[in-house]
């Protein structure tokens, strides 16, 4: 298991500030489009698994649970073992996917979408737009559900299992493909004025 705190040249008590402030920096020197090196591109990789880890205080904690086992050679119960080491190397698969994600954009993108993914007000946005939308379509879906009653065609009936599976895949995708849409929208909204 790597060491986040040595990759990101960080104490172990580091604070959440000095964590993005090592995160940043190492970044910026290893990001692919600033350095040619052989071997940055998957520094900087690890550098972000890194960042991605410990600047979430759950997966943080998780972490240095693993760690402390490790150094100490304690593993606890199987199942508790297991579940935090499920849970670390899920979201590390996630974090590496995300950071070789970033490093084949130029280094100017990379900062853009990093100021997007970390702004407050993009969340709280998407939060508000998602869960609206949610709601909102439900009462389209209601309605339909009410019309196949109307048009009596009941529960019994085999179509209409088929027409409530249709509607209810239609809403799904009605969800997912605004989400899309806002995310893409909001992003442009935040980015607007930090290009560089």
């Amino acid at each position: 298991m790597a060491n986040y705190y040595q990759i990101l040249e960080i104490s172990e008590q580091a604070s959440a500030d000095e964590i993005k402030k090592a995160y940043r920096r190492l970044a910026k020197i290893y990001h692919p489009d600033l350095n040619s090196n052989e071997g940055a591109q998957e520094k900087f990789i690890e550098i972000e698994e890194a960042y991605t880890c410990l600047s979430n205080s759950s997966s943080r904690r998780i972490y240095d649970r693993l760690l402390s086992d490790l150094r100490s050679g304690r593993t606890g119960s199987a199942n508790t073992s297991q579940r935090r080491e499920q849970q670390y190397q899920k979201r590390r698969s996630r974090a590496r996917a995300n950071a070789r994600y970033h490093s084949k954009m130029s280094y100017a993108q990379y900062r853009r979408d990093e100021k997007y993914r970390i702004s407050p007000l993009g969340r709280l946005l998407k939060f508000f737009l998602n869960v609206s939308t949610a709601i909102l379509l439900i009462f389209p879906l209601v309605g339909l559900v009410d019309l196949l009653w109307a048009a009596g065609i009941n529960p019994d009936h085999g179509l209409f299992g088929i027409s409530v599976f249709l509607i209810f895949s239609a809403y799904i995708i009605s969800v997912v493909a605004l989400s899309v849409f806002y995310d893409n929208k909001i992003r442009k909204w935040i980015l607007k004025n930090k290009k560089k």
